[in-house]
């Protein structure tokens, strides 16, 4: 008796395999026919080491500017499938790749992303990557790969869409922008001094999302220069790369045709005046999210330079002083209509000056529903007598 499955058409086998989470459901479901092989393959091998628990520590760029390497309570498991494990089981499957008819492609050709970590050897991790040709997502957590390997990276796997690079051994990005030219999102967390001629390879990638953590080398003016020619870029993150000065953000951010299509900008440990804040924004006519963290003590005219921008809809501040009123932070809430989230950290303001939301002891956290009821509010105005803690009575505030 012939299986009803044998008679779907491959578009609703794929269909229905997209629905099924785990991969214990997708080994079955490569047993049940061709079809089912031919649909489930490409999952099961897309990302073969997704069930190492290395990988879920760096799904985000950063956590909350503190350089990962740096943190003592993240857990680190390998898994099982390790380089070496992978590598025996992509050599042992082409040995039955013309005999077995299930099977059109070498199984590494499947495989999409990859975490090397500092458990892999060189030697092993070049292996690997040369039987991944169509390699998109690659992660090098310590990698001992030199810069002698490097460039090899780069010609076995000239499809890559981003990297990930956490205290790799090597310091030179030979070749990366003759291969790569898919190349839209790159990660350096190191302390490791990239030279200009290395940053300037990159610029022969589309880049459009750049992370750099512990850089501190980026404030050096001819790197700086070198960033701001970066012209495509669309995510911009700073985090843990030394003071980012005044002069810094003039060099970063010359004119309005540097950086036309940014919309994300995350900076730690930043210092600059409120006229250049101005310029900044003025030139990032799309900056639409910004999470900024200040060394300087910030101002009514900082909150103001910084909120001035035509695009922007999320402002994330963080200061340990603030010499800000309360009515500046409404009124910032008011005159920018397109604004839907402001999270102000380390700024201490009495519940009084916000009647109509509630704030924390130390930060003030508007989401759009908060924002909208200060902007139906635009007759409750605060003074200076409002803002000052020691007075626990209940103010009565101008209207």
């Amino acid at each position: 008796m012939t299986s009803p499955c044998n008679d779907l058409p491959f578009e609703i086998v794929s269909l229905i395999t997209s629905h099924l989470p785990y991969q214990t459901d997708l080994y079955q479901c490569a047993l049940i026919n061709k079809q089912f092989y031919a649909a489930t393959i490409p999952r099961l091998w897309g990302d073969p080491m997704c069930g190492n628990d290395v990988s879920y520590p760096w799904f985000t760029p950063f956590n909350n500017g503190i350089i990962r390497r740096q943190l003592s309570n993240i857990p680190c498991n390998r898994g099982i499938v390790t380089c070496s494990t992978l590598i025996q089981c992509l050599l042992k499957t082409r040995q039955y790749q013309h005999t077995n008819t299930f099977r059109s492609l070498p199984l590494g050709h499947y495989i999409r992303q990859l975490e090397l970590t500092d458990k892999d050897s060189a030697a092993d991790s070049i292996l690997l990557l040369s039987h991944t040709p169509f390699l998109e997502h690659l992660s090098l957590f310590g990698s001992p790969i030199t810069d002698d390997d490097v460039e090899c990276i780069w010609q076995f796997c000239p499809w890559l869409k981003s990297i990930y690079l956490l205290g790799s051994s090597f310091e030179e990005l030979v070749g990366i922008g003759s291969y790569c030219h898919q190349l839209t999102s790159l990660t350096i967390e190191s302390g490791r001094l990239y030279n200009p001629i290395t940053i300037a390879q990159l610029l022969a990638c589309p880049l459009s999302c750049l992370n750099l953590g512990g850089c501190e080398w980026i404030g050096e003016s001819t790197r700086t220069r070198l960033l701001s020619q970066f012209h495509q870029l669309e995510v911009l993150n700073l985090v843990g790369c030394g003071t980012l000065t005044d002069d810094f953000f003039k060099i970063l951010v010359p004119s309005a045709t540097t950086f036309p299509s940014l919309t994300t900008l995350v900076l730690y440990n930043a210092k600059l005046t409120p006229e250049t804040a101005f310029l900044v924004m003025k030139y990032l006519p799309l900056l639409a999210d910004i999470n900024i963290e200040l060394i300087q003590a910030v101002t009514d005219d900082i909150l103001a330079a910084l909120t001035s921008g035509p695009s922007l809809k999320i402002l994330k501040l963080q200061a340990a002083d603030f010499d800000v009123s309360s009515q500046s932070i409404r009124d910032i809430a008011i005159n920018s209509p397109q604004l839907t989230s402001l999270l102000i950290r380390g700024c201490s303001m009495p519940q009084r000056c916000f009647p109509e939301v509630d704030i924390g002891d130390d930060y003030i956290s508007l989401d759009i529903n908060s924002l909208n009821k200060i902007r139906r509010n635009t007759g409750f105005r605060t003074t200076a007598y409002d803002d000052n803690h020691s007075d626990t009575s209940d103010s009565e505030s101008s209207i």
